[in-house]
């Protein structure tokens, strides 16, 4: 009896990993861009826990709301405009996550090269572009005007 309730706790743990990882992939399958500041804040507290706003940093030049995960050592940059509305996303990333992120993306939009990919929403088309730096790689969402 002891070895199966060790086996069951273990199961348990192992649902709730796959669980997180599902829904930490899941972002990006929430349009940001055109959604209020609000509504950002409310997705991100109740869908990627593991992601936490930091007020710390200020800048002048930029509004944006920033999130940050110390275990996948991410963080996401929401820009907005003066009416707090997401103008565009820039998803900061450890090199340890991008097969994840490319499988990711490749699977749920439509790729037009290597490191760019995009989307339609209410008849608006998004970029997404793939730029990989020297030590981390980022995943910009751009709006076309």
């Amino acid at each position: 009896m002891l070895k199966f309730l060790k086996n069951k706790t273990i199961l348990i743990k192992y649902i709730i990993l796959i669980g997180f990882i599902l829904i930490s992939n899941n972002t990006y399958s929430q349009y940001f861009i055109g959604k209020h500041k609000t509504e950002i804040i409310f997705y991100m507290k109740n869908n990627l826990k593991g992601f936490s706003l930091n007020t710390s940093t200020i800048n002048s030049t930029f509004k944006y709301l920033k999130y940050e995960n110390f275990i996948t050592q991410e963080t996401i940059l929401f820009f907005l405009n003066n009416k707090d509305t997401c103008t565009s996303v820039r998803w900061i990333s450890d090199y340890s996550n991008i097969n994840n992120r490319i499988e990711f993306l490749n699977k749920n939009y439509k790729k037009t090269s290597d490191t760019t990919w995009y989307y339609v929403e209410n008849n608006k088309k998004v970029n997404i572009i793939l730029k990989e730096e020297e030590w981390y790689f980022t995943i910009n969402f751009l709006p076309l005007k």
